[in-house]
């Protein structure tokens, strides 16, 4: 059974979360923002002298977004005079990480699926999101066997060697400012996805087109990529409602891309495009569809 406590958030920090695509809904893709949100929706809210509380039950994933944010809020107010959503996302910063330290370590994803496993005299499925191995080694017997029992999807080459490259690096994954990259795999439906690692080593699975290199690393990301691969390999970033969206292409493919990109831009539905070369370089305007 999760262990879980309770926070109460501030009714200035609520005012501002409400706005955040978390709490809207838009980020449910995500099962740690989708469990959050559930949490809050979930929560009493109550009056607190001339403003509200509201009282969430939380275990540790719901307790480490809301820090998260908490932190994003300050960072977002460094410049701006708003004391009483910065007095408040301090406070939710310090209740978090007290909660935090209160609650027992989970197990992680892998430690629980060991300890559910069955013995069996048939091999079971492999999920080819865990098996990162099989990209790296095809000789690999292992690799082999899940080869032969579950027919690997088909998948972009460049964004398999972006993943192959990016581990050992940090990223920004939503609103988190620095997850490391400590594996790669593919799922089923040939979305290549990675495993990224928090402060508190606990692992989760995203897909690589919601990771974004970190300035910090991003000249080593570059001379990699330039290393790997001998195709001319370019990174398209572009922001819509939905959030920031990376994309891992060929120049070939950015100008058929880049020529839909641009359309919704007209329309107001994208913005803040951007291109890279393999050296880390802006090359957007070299693209006809984004020189008007």
């Amino acid at each position: 059974m999760t262990a879980t406590t309770t926070i109460n958030l501030p009714g200035a920090f609520t005012d501002w979360f409400d706005g955040t695509g978390l709490a809207q809904g838009q980020d449910d893709s995500d099962p740690e923002c989708k469990a959050t949100r559930l949490a809050y929706q979930n929560g009493t809210t109550r009056r607190a002298g001339r403003g509200t509380t509201t009282r969430v039950t939380a275990d540790r994933t719901t307790l480490t977004v809301l820090a998260e944010y908490a932190q994003h809020c300050i960072n977002a107010n460094a410049d701006e005079t708003v004391p009483a959503e910065l007095r408040a996302a301090h406070t939710v910063l310090k209740r978090a990480t007290e909660a935090l330290a209160t609650l027992p370590a989970e197990e992680t994803p892998q430690e629980a699926e060991e300890a559910q496993e069955a013995p069996t005299e048939k091999r079971p499925a492999v999920d080819h999101s865990r098996c990162a191995h099989h990209w790296n080694d095809r000789t690999d017997l292992a690799a082999a066997q899940c080869e032969k029992d579950n027919p690997l999807p088909d998948v972009n080459p460049a964004a398999l060697t972006a993943a192959r490259i990016l581990e050992g690096l940090t990223v920004h994954h939503r609103r988190r400012a620095s997850v490391k990259v400590t594996g790669h795999g593919v799922r089923l439906d040939g979305t290549v996805t990675l495993t990224l690692t928090l402060p508190d080593g606990v692992d989760y699975h995203a897909p690589l087109t919601e990771a974004i290199v970190t300035d910090a690393d991003r000249t080593e990301y570059a001379a990699r990529l330039k290393a790997a691969t001998s195709e001319d390999i370019h990174t398209l970033t572009y922001i819509t409602v939905s959030g920031r969206t990376t994309k891992y292409l060929s120049r070939a493919k950015i100008d058929k891309v880049g020529a839909l990109v641009a359309r919704n831009a007209d329309r107001g539905e994208a913005w803040s495009i951007a291109v890279r070369n393999a050296d880390g370089n802006d090359v957007t305007t070299d693209f006809p569809c984004f020189q008007n």
